[in-house]
């Protein structure tokens, strides 16, 4: 997120952006990964809601990256991207899975 705000020369982005949405698959895996760690950090507290138990670490990880997404609308050195929005919401959803086949019990 810094790198790509403050325009810093970055070898891993020089990776990403040499393979056809690198971009997205980047966004997708690491907040994937984000996803599963904060529920991890949280030991898959869930809240019930909509008569659903429902993971607070994927809820707040949602909101956080959802707003600085839209964010970067505002933020002359980013673009909003929404499919970057859609892949990171994808890899949330994919977290989420993993913990709902793994950990049954919590959800």
């Amino acid at each position: 997120m810094l790198s790509a705000t403050f325009q810093w020369e970055n070898p891993i982005m020089g990776l990403i952006k040499g393979f056809k949405y690198g971009d997205k698959f980047a966004h997708l895996i690491l907040i994937g990964i984000l996803a599963y760690c904060i529920n991890y950090l949280l030991k898959f507290k869930t809240i019930k809601r909509f008569n659903q138990n429902l993971l607070v670490g994927t809820i707040a990880i949602t909101v956080f990256i959802t707003l600085e997404e839209l964010s970067q609308i505002w933020i002359s050195t980013r673009t909003f991207d929404l499919m970057d929005l859609s892949a990171n919401y994808v890899g949330i959803a994919i977290a989420t899975l993993i913990i709902m086949k793994t950990k049954p019990e919590v959800v």
